[in-house]
């Protein structure tokens, strides 16, 4: 369930300020001949409404005008209300321009290019994930007190794992992308963003708003309409047919707990806790080192955390298993803390960049970061292992291809001071 952050339809003013959602003001778009913002079009739908439905019947898509020829958009009714939304035409996204909202990471630079069409896959109607989770078992099988290590990353490239649908969640809603022109990102820009990428998005051939919860952000006025609608999400994780339904629950961790019969997740914006077992606790700060880093504090990071659960027969929400990630302060991921001061120090020098990310793929390669505010895309490595020859080896491997492809990077090795970062 993806709540609204606003009850009148429209986009938070905070969120409407804050990135990414500041490249509306400058996508344009074509409907039916008329051409307007796309930040018009999402702010004002049931204005725009007549406009979509004229489009649709006319010519059966709209137009994204970033590049010379225009991209087509997919025109979709929107679930529940009748209304109608743009959304990108199937496997366009590295056609739009880079300050496009439409706009995809290049499949040399994201894990997504490792699945198969299978795992996710594109369609006129949305995108459709097959995620390696069990999203309900049965009832007389016990539950997963102790899933194994591997539980959260997809044991083959037909299926997603939960760290894959993170990354998915942050890539499509465009989190792992840095403007020159921001100032500062809030999770109501981040609740925007991923409520937009979840739409039209099924989940094992269920629809996302169905399965999942994204913890909206807090605010007195709306409290009791997200009460309301976490309330709805919980019941649908009731036993039915003899099977217990699971769920899905994307939020910032606040704070991670000690009890008496293991650990409590404390999520920011949000009054309830998850609950887990130190058992499966600790596998997860294993495979999720830098989340659960003792160093995030210190350099202001944050993680997130997506969450499946269970309703227990006292009504506490237990993590079967998850996937968390460390991001900045403006929820740019990271793999480390140096790396989140990088992406601090890059924001700070007003650079445009993209976050790679690796999805499941653990063994995949990319640079840290790459800026793209200059002609040719320069790469950032930051490089914080010293003494170990398999780095080392990496390190000079990767130093090698740069060289032979032209490539400009930028490096820093911690321990030193920060490399000149204006462009």
């Amino acid at each position: 369930m993806i709540t609204p952050a606003a009850g009148n339809g429209r986009m938070p003013a905070e969120a409407s300020r804050a990135t990414p959602s500041g490249e509306q003001g400058r996508t344009r778009i074509r409907l039916a001949g008329r051409e307007l913002l796309l930040s018009d079009v999402r702010s004002r739908p049931a204005e725009v409404a007549p406009l979509l439905a004229r489009a649709r019947a006319e010519e059966g898509n709209g137009w994204c005008l970033c590049r010379t020829p225009p991209q087509r958009l997919v025109i979709r009714s929107s679930r529940g209300n009748g209304l109608y939304h743009l959304a990108r035409w199937p496997n366009t996204g590295t056609l739009h321009s880079r300050d496009c909202s439409y706009n995809t990471t290049e499949d040399a630079l994201s894990g997504r290019s490792g699945y198969s069409s299978e795992a996710i896959r594109e369609t006129d109607d949305g995108v459709q994930l097959r995620l390696d989770a069990a999203l309900a078992r049965c009832l007389n099988l016990a539950p997963d007190q102790a899933p194994p290590e591997h539980r959260g990353r997809a044991e083959s490239r037909g299926t997603v794992g939960l760290l894959g649908m993170l990354h998915w969640v942050w890539e499509e809603a465009r989190l792992n992308c840095w403007n020159s022109r921001w100032t500062h990102r809030t999770w109501a820009t981040c609740h925007a963003e991923i409520s937009r990428a979840m739409v039209d998005v099924t989940l094992n051939g269920t629809d996302a708003d169905d399965i999942a919860y994204v913890v909206p952000p807090y605010r007195e006025a709306d409290a009791a309409r997200n009460a309301l609608a976490f309330a709805r999400f919980r019941t649908r994780l009731s036993r039915r047919g003899g099977r217990q339904h699971r769920g899905l629950v994307l939020a910032e961790i606040k704070d991670v707990v000690t009890t008496d019969h293991g650990v409590r997740y404390a999520l920011a914006h949000h009054r309830g806790s998850l609950f887990a077992t130190a058992a499966l606790h600790k596998r997860l700060c294993a495979s999720y080192r830098p989340a659960f880093s003792q160093s995030l504090r210190q350099v202001r990071g944050r993680r997130i955390g997506l969450f499946l659960v269970e309703l227990t027969s006292k009504g506490n929400l237990r993590v079967i298993d998850m996937a968390a990630m460390l991001v900045s302060h403006l929820y740019l991921p990271a793999d480390s803390s140096f790396e989140v001061l990088m992406a601090d120090a890059l924001c700070t020098h007003r650079r445009s960049l993209v976050k790679p990310i690796r999805y499941d793929g653990t063994q995949a390669v990319f640079p840290d970061f790459v800026l793209t505010d200059t002609e040719a895309p320069t790469y950032v490595e930051v490089y914080g292992v010293r003494g170990r020859a398999e780095y080392e080896a990496r390190k000079e491997a990767k130093r090698t291809y740069y060289r032979d492809q032209g490539i400009t990077v930028i490096e820093w090795v911690t321990g030193r001071a920060l490399p000149r970062l204006w462009r």
